[in-house]
């Protein structure tokens, strides 16, 4: 549940920022607790931006396409959410 309760403020900062995210590793870092290994902002189903970067450089990655995640990111994307909580 903590995962979605973030993702849902991230969610309200994009709608208050008009899709824009500024200073996503400053409000990532501050919204990060020991339940979340990282924070990933993806539009359009494409990885852009991970926090912490270091060590996640690999996971910036088309997820609508990707075999592993492929099918629940899509059915995330089209849910009234949009956002999906992942795990390896």
């Amino acid at each position: 549940m903590n995962g979605i309760g973030l993702t849902d403020v991230l969610k309200q900062i994009l709608i208050s920022e008009d899709g824009e995210f500024h200073q996503f590793d400053t409000v990532a870092e501050n919204i990060m607790s020991d339940s979340i290994e990282s924070v990933q902002l993806a539009p359009d189903g494409i990885v852009t931006e991970i926090y912490p970067a270091e060590g996640n450089e690999a996971g910036k990655i088309d997820l609508i396409h990707d075999k592993d995640r492929g099918e629940i990111s899509a059915s995330a994307r089209s849910s009234k959410h949009h956002y999906a909580v992942l795990s390896n």
